[in-house]
């Protein structure tokens, strides 16, 4: 039916809810972490231009997002992927996010979000997941609980870098930001016919 909205967008979704930036996220958030990811991609995307970088910004910095990114690499990491969405969204990239995988990659990647997907959940796994194998590296194993600092790796890295591109060709961004003593490192992957920037 015509709900006067976006397609895909649900009457009384297409506009900003609530007296405030923090409102209109706190309600988005709580819909799309619920939504399947390609609704709630779409959803951020219908957001009006002239606030869609502060939304971007605002939902990765919610502690439910945080969590919700912990808890679906738990479950990959767990094996109970049944069920469970092929894809997990980190939110829009911002116009200056945009701006500065363009001017690493000459890749126009407006409109993309950031993301990440079982199948690099379980990459990271086989790659990073021993802790005798990390040692040796002066490393330590990735867990679950890394994953819930993706979104604040994202939305303040400490560096952004050309890593240059994947076995298969695809171009790859690294984000590095420490928190305390730690130093994080996630790759991502530009992967154009999916408008996203994948975990690797």
């Amino acid at each position: 039916p015509k709900t006067g909205e976006p397609v895909g967008i649900d009457r009384g979704w297409g506009y900003l809810p609530g007296d405030t930036v923090a409102d209109t996220v706190s309600q988005m958030a709580a819909k799309t972490l619920q939504w399947d990811y390609t609704l709630a991609k779409a959803y951020m995307q219908g957001v009006p231009e002239g606030v869609r970088d502060t939304l971007a910004r605002a939902y990765r910095d919610l502690p439910s997002v945080a969590d919700a990114t912990r808890r679906y690499a738990a479950r990959v990491l767990d094996g109970k992927t049944e069920g469970l969405a092929q894809y997990h969204t980190l939110g829009l990239l911002t116009s200056e996010d945009a701006r500065r995988v363009a001017g690493l990659k000459k890749l126009d990647v407006s409109g993309y979000d950031y993301a990440l997907d079982r199948d690099a959940v379980g990459h990271v796994r086989i790659e990073h997941g021993e802790d005798a194998v990390e040692v040796r590296r002066g490393q330590r194993a990735v867990t679950a609980a890394d994953y819930r600092r993706l979104p604040a790796i994202l939305n303040a890295p400490d560096a952004v870098e050309d890593a240059g591109a994947s076995r298969i060709g695809t171009p790859l961004v690294r984000f590095v930001k420490k928190f305390g003593a730690e130093e994080y490192v996630a790759v991502f992957g530009v992967r154009r016919g999916r408008r996203m920037l994948g975990l690797q």
